[in-house]
């Protein structure tokens, strides 16, 4: 984002990620690692009818961006979820 605010002259709809395959599970047992807790998960049983077509992990691919210029480095999704969980969600006032 700061790339871009610095650089008025790209423009665009860019997909951006690490091109890491991840999946909710990933993303949950980070957030419990933010708040140093045991991670407690249970499943449910997928729902027949949308099994074939929910997505189950994600992996974006930030090739449009490097086109357009920039060269920077990217956050780790356990790094991005535990200064959200530690800035926003585990504090006094979440909304702030």
């Amino acid at each position: 984002m700061m790339w871009l605010l610095a650089t008025p002259s790209i423009s665009g709809i860019f997909n951006v990620g690490t091109a890491r395959r991840a999946c909710f599970k990933d993303m949950m047992l980070s957030a419990y690692t933010a708040l140093g807790t045991v991670p407690n998960i249970q499943y449910v049983d997928m729902p027949e009818p949308i099994r074939g077509s929910y997505q189950y992990f994600t992996k974006a691919m930030s090739i449009g961006l490097q086109r357009a210029g920039y060269n920077g480095g990217f956050t780790a999704l356990e790094d991005a979820v535990e200064t959200y969980v530690k800035r926003f969600l585990d504090c006094a006032d979440r909304f702030r």
